[in-house]
C-alpha cells in the first residue's frame, strides 16, 4: 500500500455461534480479525495496524497497541441467552472487562424481538423465583424488533435477543468471558458440552429498577443524529436520501469506522472507493471522507471516540 486510502475496507471473520453466527468485521482478535486487501494481499486488522498503525489511528498507537472495539453482525437463527455485562466493579472482582454495546436491526422476521432491562415491578426476588423456574426471561422487557430500530445496552442490563434477528453491533472490545449468562435454555455448545452460566456475576451487575429500555427509531431521529455517545465510543448516523447527493464526514485528530447500513455510494477522491450495503470500513485520522451518494442515496453509521489521541 503506497498511500493511506481515505477508506480502509474491512471483510469479516465469521464465528459460529450455537444460536447462528457472528461475522466479526470490525475486529484486531488474534484468532478472528477482520481482513485488510492490499491489493491482493489479505492481513489481519492487527498486522495491518502493526504495519501502518500511526498513519491510521494517531500519534499514540505503537506496535500492538490494544484495538478498543469490536463490531459485528449477529445473524440470529435461534433465540440468545438471557445474560449481562458486568458492571466495573463485579469486572474488577472476577477479572474481567466491563462492556457497552449498541445495535442497529439490519434485518428482522416479522415475530422476531429482543430482551433489554426490567419490566417496571420486577424485584430481585421475583427475578430469582422466575430464575429458579427457567423462566427469566419473562421478567424483562420485550421490545418487538422492526429495521432500522436502535438500542444502546449499558453493562448491567440484562438482555437477551430472539432468532430471526439480524444486527449490527458495536461493543467495547471484550472477550467471551465478560459475558455472565443467567440462562441459556439448557443448551449445548460447539463443543457438545452445557454452556456454563454466570448467576452470582450476573446478579451483582443488574439494578432491578433498570427498567426504561426503548427503541431509537433510526428514521425518525434522521441525519446527523447521535445514536449513541458511552464512555466507549459515539455513533453518529448520517442518512442522504437524493441521488448524487455529497457529504463530508469531517476530519478529527483520532479515526472512524463507518458502516453502511443501506444504499450505495462511492468517495468523492481520485481513488473513487465504491461502497455499499453493509461495507465496514476504517476511516484513518487527520483525514476527510467525501461521500457521493448512489441512485438510491446511502445511510451510514460512523462510530468515533473509541481511539482518543
Amino acid at each position: 500500500m503506497c498511500a493511506i486510502q481515505p477508506v480502509i475496507k474491512l471483510n469479516p471473520s465469521i464465528v459460529e455461534r450455537p444460536w447462528g453466527f457472528e461475522e466479526w468485521s470490525v475486529s484486531a482478535d488474534e484468532e478472528n480479525p477482520s481482513y485488510v486487501n492490499l491489493g491482493g494481499d489479505v492481513i489481519g486488522l492487527n498486522a495491518f495496524l502493526n504495519a501502518w498503525g500511526p498513519q491510521i489511528m494517531g500519534p499514540r498507537w505503537v506496535s500492538d497497541c490494544y484495538f478498543p472495539i469490536l463490531g459485528k453482525t449477529l445473524v440470529c437463527k435461534e433465540k440468545l441467552s438471557v445474560q449481562v455485562h458486568p458492571i466495573k466493579d463485579v469486572a474488577r472482582k472476577y477479572g474481567c472487562t466491563a462492556k457497552e454495546e449498541f445495535w442497529f436491526i439490519t434485518n428482522c422476521k416479522e415475530d422476531a424481538h429482543v430482551l433489554a432491562g426490567f419490566e417496571c415491578g420486577v424485584t430481585e426476588e421475583s427475578f430469582t423465583k422466575h430464575l429458579n423456574r427457567n423462566c427469566p426471561e419473562k421478567q424483562l422487557k420485550k421490545l418487538d424488533s422492526y429495521k432500522g430500530a436502535c438500542l444502546f445496552i449499558p453493562w448491567g442490563c440484562p438482555h437477551a435477543i430472539s432468532g430471526g434477528n439480524i444486527i449490527f453491533e458495536m461493543q467495547s472490545r471484550a472477550s467471551d468471558n465478560d459475558t455472565h449468562r443467567l440462562w441459556d435454555y439448557n443448551r449445548l455448545g460447539l463443543d457438545g458440552k452445557p454452556r456454563e452460566l454466570h448467576i452470582e456475576q450476573a446478579m451483582a451487575s443488574m439494578a432491578f429498577d433498570d427498567c426504561g429500555h426503548a427503541f431509537m427509531d433510526s428514521a425518525i431521529v434522521g441525519d446527523g443524529t447521535t445514536l449513541v455517545s458511552c464512555e466507549s465510543f459515539r455513533i453518529t448516523q448520517f442518512i442522504k436520501s437524493n441521488m448524487y447527493q455529497e457529504f463530508t464526514i469531517a476530519a478529527t485528530n483520532q479515526p472512524r469506522i463507518i458502516y453502511v447500513v443501506s444504499g450505495s455510494g462511492r468517495t468523492n477522491d481520485p481513488y473513487g472507493i465504491p461502497l455499499s450495503t453493509a461495507d465496514v470500513g476504517i476511516v484513518p485520522c487527520n483525514m476527510d471522507l467525501h461521500i457521493t451518494a448512489g441512485k438510491k442515496g446511502i445511510h451510514v453509521l460512523v462510530t468515533d471516540q473509541f481511539f482518543l489521541n
